[in-house]
């Protein structure tokens, strides 16, 4: 199909418009767009919020069950970038340092020998 261009005194062949560009397509509203975009990323960190926590256990805990605690100690030093914050990590460390029985270093120190003490000036 031909069609004459007047500003340019030229014809012009004109295409058909295709099935695709013959579709006009409406405009999606607000909402639906906030849905598409945050619904999904807020479902999938939820899901892995609940799926990776571990039952947080006690100072005490970890005084009675002393092969948890050494297990756990050992697990933490392997990652410790990552276990630092991990509040079994500190409650296993802290019964550790708490039990009755004294870690006795070769040279006669013993754990708290190691441990600064802050006072009030």
């Amino acid at each position: 199909m031909y069609k004459f261009n007047p500003m340019t005194q030229t014809i012009v062949e004109v295409k058909e418009a295709t099935r695709f560009e013959r579709i006009k397509r409406t405009p999606v509203p607000g909402w639906v767009m906030l849905l598409i975009t945050f619904v999904p990323p807020l479902l999938i960190i939820l899901c892995l919020i609940g799926c990776g926590s571990e039952e947080i256990k006690t100072v005490e805990y970890y005084k009675t069950h002393v092969d948890e605690g050494k297990a756990k100690i050992a697990e933490c030093k392997n990652n410790p970038g990552v276990m630092k914050e991990n509040p079994n990590c500190i409650n296993a460390i802290a019964a550790y340092r708490e039990s009755d029985t004294k870690h006795v270093h070769p040279k006669g120190k013993t754990m708290d020998d190691f441990m600064p003490t802050y006072t009030k000036e």
